[in-house]
């Protein structure tokens, strides 16, 4: 299993903390931006990991069993 810290090294200790005395909209709107920030390195790091173990698929053998376990893992 990979840890997330390890695909995720810049968020590994994200929190969303608040800036004590700023208006709540302010926090609400940096809180959400991080997060915006996150889901889009995540789902572009998904992508590349799908595009990767596609080719990886492309160069083995089809009835392997490794085929399955990448094709596991695609779907």
């Amino acid at each position: 299993m990979i840890k997330s810290s390890t695909l995720f090294p810049n968020y590994a200790s994200f929190s969303l903390r608040f800036v004590k005395g700023a208006p709540i909209r302010y926090q609400l709107l940096r809180s959400y931006k991080k997060l915006a920030t996150i889901s889009r390195t995540c789902i572009g790091r998904l992508m590349i990991l799908s595009e990767r173990l596609s080719q990886l698929l492309a160069t083995i053998d089809s009835d392997s069993p490794e085929a399955e376990i990448i094709r596991s893992l695609i779907m």
